[in-house]
């Protein structure tokens, strides 16, 4: 498994707006001092409303505002409240962002990162993995974890591959026939 969450994914409203936007790496710590504000840490290893707030205030914002250029932004979102505040939907309102939430227990089937882009990143970790472990007979530690996981993460998470996650999800271009009715089923809580 990849430790972490899955990010929050900008969209602008004619297409995938291709801005780099820091992923939010959520680890279960209490007293790792993050190395920049890409990484946060929680008590739990899972997001929260402030967590949330401050990645769309440090990331999102500077990454996508200028691109912009005064038109509104689409941000989809896991529908889990711990993604929504108060301070987050007047915050997004104020900068010009709609934001749009995926269905209770069905981002299995329409979260594009995590159908397609964390899919190859999870194969590629796994490999990755298995290489350091026979190479050094150890588990990686936190900054060994780092460097696998940044290197994991930029050969999954290229221009085509999100393109292709949008697409495979019918998001971009819209298409509503591209999820089967199978596959709407809610999923199982874990």
């Amino acid at each position: 498994n990849i430790p972490g969450r899955t990010p929050l994914c900008p969209m602008d409203r004619r297409k995938c707006c291709g801005s780099k936007v820091w992923t939010l790496i959520m680890m279960q710590n209490q007293y790792l001092t993050p190395i920049a504000y890409s990484f946060a840490v929680s008590p739990t290893g899972w997001t929260d409303q402030q967590l949330a707030l401050s990645w769309f205030e440090k990331s999102l914002e500077p990454a996508t505002w200028e691109k912009a250029a005064g038109e509104t932004r689409h941000l989809l979102l896991d529908g889990h409240s711990s993604h929504f505040s108060y301070e987050l939907v007047n915050k997004a309102i104020e900068s010009k962002v709609e934001i749009y939430a995926y269905p209770p227990h069905c981002t299995h089937a329409l979260q594009a990162h995590d159908v397609v882009c964390f899919a190859k990143q999870k194969r590629l970790w796994n490999l990755a993995l298995d290489d350091f472990e026979d190479k050094n007979c150890h588990g990686p530690n936190k900054e060994e974890f780092t460097k696998l996981f940044g290197e994991t993460f930029l050969q999954a998470f290229t221009p085509e591959t999100i393109a292709s996650a949008f697409r495979v999800t019918g998001v971009y271009p819209f298409n509503r026939n591209a999820i089967s009715e199978e596959l709407m089923w809610p999923s199982e809580p874990t």
